[in-house]
């Protein structure tokens, strides 16, 4: 049940693009030593990866080479419906 209500926070979460590192900021909402953040960290990306895995989120690369988490669109929408993200200063279609 916890594991559940955190998937559902973190999945409302990403219907704007993230990091995992924001992930887990949305997920731990306190300070973290070192040790504590790689915890979380591997926490907050077995949460997405099951995401990615009910094919509720998907990963993509952004240009500077870091992973993205997004929700999926709606059944029927595709990538092309998808609103157009500011990022950087330059405009690309999630």
């Amino acid at each position: 049940e916890h594991h559940e209500e955190r998937l559902e926070v973190l999945h409302r979460a990403c219907e704007r693009p993230m990091t995992a590192r924001a992930g887990v900021d949305v997920l731990f909402r306190r300070e973290l030593d070192a040790q504590n953040l790689r915890l979380a960290t591997n926490e907050t990306l077995s949460h997405l990866n099951m995401l990615i895995a009910r094919g509720q989120v998907e990963r993509t690369v952004r240009g500077d080479g870091v992973w993205e988490f997004a929700s999926r669109p709606p059944a029927g929408e595709g990538r092309a419906g998808r609103a157009l993200h500011e990022e950087g200063g330059r405009r690309t279609r999630r």
